[in-house]
């Protein structure tokens, strides 16, 4: 059960919250910052803070934010903030923060509804035994030790420019699809988007319609994908904060497998929020000293700016060839990091602008 504290300058959310059998309320409502401090101090198991930015206190928000993870890491923080701006944006995000409200922008029942949603995806509290897909190769390429958990989960492929990341998005979708999978792939590379050329799709079904559920476009049995993306979500866009997660939550509810293909510029501010929502991350390595270099620098970018939780995330090798780096070369150099197999380098994949092909090499 989510143990769960509010500071927001009134109980009534904890006395809603308290009425939901899957959550437990600490403590009532905490109207001042030092009093969070206090509770987090005597309490270091609380899993969710919900805390308003302009509550009552001596020290600043932001100071408070700071002794907050010194003492509870791990903790989610959801921020309710008067109004949203580039600053408070900026620091949260630095700190590991994604899920900001404005004041009065959402009503009660809503946001308990999302934070419900959320904790319906605690896997251990719920006891959900989790299918396992074994992407199975009966040519040359091999996917044999790439696992990754299905069934309303999220995954992200990540990596530097030119690691393959479209194109092993498409494959691996497809075989969720050929599994009896609902799947859904989202193109995120909002730069170099290249999914609908894949899959031989238009990107978008109708440029004005910026409502992304309309954008929806069917490929084949058990596959949908959105390529429009750059509509809505984009550096000129103001979009409401929250509304990324709760688009995922949505598809998630009505697909079993959600995959991303996203952007190599870490600088992309939507980047940290996607892998964050993210349940899995495949991060893709060409196995080459100069590729080795950029996808070393990004993962740095990603662990420690960004804050990603490495636990989430496995190395794949692709476009593995005679040429490649010996695998105990890699694994020294990235020895904290779970690398889970490789992709051999195929130039008819290279080359392939249909997915229809590329399903047809690697088989069922």
């Amino acid at each position: 059960m989510k143990k769960i504290i509010t500071a927001i300058g009134n109980n009534k959310l904890a006395e809603e919250l308290k009425k939901k059998e899957i959550f437990e309320i600490v403590t009532r409502d905490i109207p001042y910052k030092e009093g969070v401090i206090e509770v987090l101090i005597e309490n270091k198991n609380i899993d969710t803070l919900i805390v308003s930015e302009i509550l009552d206190g001596e020290i600043s928000f932001k100071e408070m934010i700071e002794q907050i993870l010194r003492i509870n890491e791990k903790i989610e923080i959801i921020v309710f903030v008067e109004e949203k701006n580039a600053d408070i944006q900026n620091f949260l995000f630095t700190n590991g923060i994604y899920k900001i409200y404005q004041n009065n922008e959402v009503d009660l029942e809503t946001f308990i509804n999302s934070l419900a949603n959320i904790n319906v995806n605690d896997l251990d509290s719920l006891n959900i035994e989790m299918e396992k897909i074994h992407i199975r190769n009966k040519e040359k390429n091999n996917y044999d030790n790439l696992y990754l958990e299905a069934r309303g989960k999220v995954i992200a492929l990540s990596g530097a420019y030119n690691s393959g990341k479209s194109v092993l998005t498409c494959i691996l979708a497809e075989e969720y699809a050929k599994q009896g999978k609902k799947t859904l792939i989202v193109d995120f590379d909002i730069y170099n988007a290249s999914i609908n050329t894949l899959l031989g799709i238009s990107k978008y079904t109708n440029k004005d319609m910026i409502n992304i559920e309309n954008q929806i476009i069917h490929v084949s049995k058990n596959l949908d994908a959105i390529c429009a993306m750059d509509l809505l979500f984009n550096n000129n866009n103001t979009v409401d904060y929250i509304n990324l997660e709760q688009m995922i939550i949505n598809f998630k509810v009505d697909y079993d497998v959600v995959v991303i293909d996203t952007t190599s510029d870490y600088k992309y501010k939507y980047l940290p929020r996607i892998l964050n929502i993210a349940d899995g991350i495949v991060f893709l390595m060409v196995p080459s000293i100069v590729e080795l270099k950029k996808s070393n620098n990004l993962l740095e970018v990603l662990l420690e700016d960004l804050k990603i939780d490495n636990k989430k995330i496995q190395i794949v090798l692709n476009k593995v060839n005679n040429y490649s780096l010996d695998n105990m070369v890699i694994n020294k150099m990235f020895s904290n990091m779970k690398i889970t197999g490789n992709v051999k380098y195929d130039e008819k994949i290279e080359k392939q602008k249909s997915l229809m092909k590329i399903t047809e090499m690697i088989g069922e």
